[in-house]
């Protein structure tokens, strides 16, 4: 069976690369009756054809390297074309995302509530970013109002002002032709 290497030690003659970073330790050899080995064995339709995609896996590897070794010196250009033809772990995501099987998987959709959640609150973070917005630019609307009729009240205020002065007062009882008199006396107190 293919196992993933953790360790750092180097890899023994025994070992053949399985792809994916894993190598097969017992070097082909079929121990299927091993009872030590019991947990390692493949279980289900899906661990069976991740068994058969590995065994054709490392048939095409060991056909690559017995062709390379036969080719020559020019088996070192063909690494360069193999690597073209396997797509990179972050394509693989790509495909994933864009085909849409990434949703049908075991693990996405044991968190499907949770992605749901998440879902339920950016829209609310959305909604709650536009009613901001919304208040933010009536606020401004209205700082501008009153910055508009504060000065109006300072200039009907000072108007009012000059308007109440006694002379401007006389001036205007006088264009209009108003029959009436400063009073030329003094103002007297009255007494109690």
């Amino acid at each position: 069976m293919a196992r993933k290497r953790y360790d750092t030690e180097e890899i023994t003659p025994d070992e053949i690369f399985a792809g994916d970073d894993t190598y097969d330790r017992y070097g082909g050899r079929d121990l299927t009756g091993d009872p030590l080995l019991a947990a390692e064995r493949p279980r289900g339709r899906r661990a069976r054809r991740q068994q058969q995609e590995r065994a054709a896996l490392k048939a095409e590897i060991l056909t690559e390297i017995e062709a390379g070794k036969t080719a020559g010196p020019t088996g070192g250009d063909q690494t360069g074309a193999e690597d073209a033809k396997k797509p990179s772990r972050v394509s693989n995501i790509v495909m994933l995302l864009l085909s849409g099987n990434i949703l049908s998987r075991q693990e996405v959709r044991r968190v499907y509530p949770y992605l749901l959640f998440i879902a339920f609150l950016a829209f609310v973070y959305i909604g709650n970013v536009f009613r901001m917005q919304q208040l933010y630019r009536r606020h401004e609307r209205l700082t501008v109002e009153v910055r508009e009729l504060r000065a109006k009240s300072m200039t009907i205020a000072s108007e009012k002002m000059k308007a109440t002065r006694q002379s401007n007062i006389i001036r205007e009882i006088e264009r209009r032709g108003i029959p009436l008199g400063e009073s030329l006396a003094p103002n007297k107190t009255i007494q109690r």
